[in-house]
């Protein structure tokens, strides 16, 4: 191989290459889901998949044959009606699931039906960041 050809060669591979980068770095950064609360969800959003934080309304867990149905409200302090969105999930529950939960949901945001479609479920525990009480042998004696 002359000089000539393996100076092309070199060049097509780091262009190759630099564009195989690139394409990563779109696709990563298209396929992210942002992190949102309840109350921050728009029609802007329509479409896109959206990581959400909110508290599962309490009474509107439904089981049917297509998976888990149920409202997910806004879980920061707000004046006014709390903003909910509808959930539909098909994939197993975690077990400290219930109304009234802490939940962390990932899925696709439809602004026309106010639902998302959701891929994964988790549940956060609250009682984890809660302070501890003291102990009872900490208390002073009279």
């Amino acid at each position: 191989m002359n000089r000539k050809a393996r100076t092309r060669l070199i060049v097509a591979v780091g262009v190759l290459g630099a564009v195989l980068v690139a394409a990563l770095i779109w696709y990563a950064v298209s396929a992210s889901a942002g992190y949102y609360h309840v109350g921050q969800l728009n029609g802007a959003l329509n479409g896109k998949q959206v990581k959400l934080s909110g508290r599962v309304v309490p009474g509107s867990l439904t089981r049917g044959a297509d998976g888990v149905h149920f409202a997910l409200e806004e879980d920061r302090p707000m004046s006014g009606p709390l903003p909910t969105v509808n959930v539909a999930y098909s994939g197993q529950m975690p077990a400290s699931f219930s109304g009234n939960s802490l939940a962390i949901i990932v899925g696709k945001y439809l602004s026309g039906t106010n639902t998302v479609a959701a891929t994964t479920l988790q549940t956060k525990c609250p009682s984890k960041y809660e302070a501890q009480a003291s102990s009872p042998s900490a208390q002073p004696t009279p």
